[in-house]
């Protein structure tokens, strides 16, 4: 029996999301440079026609990727609470963002997905400049990178973080969650995550204690 048009478009989507999965955790791991659509096949377990099939090149699969990436994030980021003061704001962001990593189930895709990000946006070592539109967005649709630099920032000027480069902070922040991330998929089970709070530390001024001479 021929199948319907609905499973043919399942068995298409069902594909697609292994191929897609399978570059994923090769480019996050190898890098952009170093993974070949044969690879992608071999992990996805599809022939190279397959692929080709539904990606004519790996610039377009890779396209289709940091887009599913992108969505992914910007579903974490949209969900913070930017009203409050930035020492509550970033604790809750990264609080998110090492749930996500330590409880990263499907192959660790969550792990991957900001592992990737974080490591094409730190390699650059800079801010990266806003696209076309990027200006006029709402700071939860912003890179996570311009998001932790601008409430660090915010934070030093409210008085509750360390004085200090805002982009060295960003970066020595982002680092170690991508360095979590990493672990998460190799470790899988075994993966130890830090609190919040040890992270946070880096920015947070160590409150004074006062003793009154007699």
């Amino acid at each position: 029996m021929p199948k319907s048009k609905k499973q043919n478009e399942e068995i298409i989507e069902v594909r697609c999301e292994a191929i897609l999965h399978a570059a994923l955790v090769l480019f996050a791991l190898f890098g952009y440079q170093s993974i070949g659509m044969d690879q992608i096949a071999k992990a996805s377990k599809c022939s190279r026609a397959l692929v080709y099939h539904y990606f004519s090149s790996k610039e377009e699969l890779f396209g289709a990727l940091m887009k599913k990436v992108a969505s992914s994030i910007f579903k974490l980021t949209e969900s913070i609470n930017y009203e409050s003061n930035a020492k509550e704001s970033l604790t809750e962001l990264i609080d998110k963002l090492l749930s996500e990593i330590k409880n990263s189930d499907d192959h660790d895709y969550m792990s991957c997905v900001i592992y990737l990000l974080l490591n094409l946006h730190l390699q650059k070592n800079y801010i990266p400049k806003p696209r076309q539109g990027d200006e006029v967005r709402p700071l939860g649709r912003k890179r996570l990178f311009e998001i932790v630099y601008y409430l660090i920032e915010k934070g030093q000027v409210e008085g509750d973080f360390n004085e200090g480069n805002p982009k060295e902070y960003t970066i020595a922040i982002l680092s170690l969650i991508k360095g979590l991330a990493y672990n998460k998929i190799y470790l899988k089970n075994k993966f130890c995550c830090p609190s919040t709070s040890i992270i946070m530390n880096m920015v947070n001024k160590k409150e004074q204690i006062y003793v009154e001479q007699n």
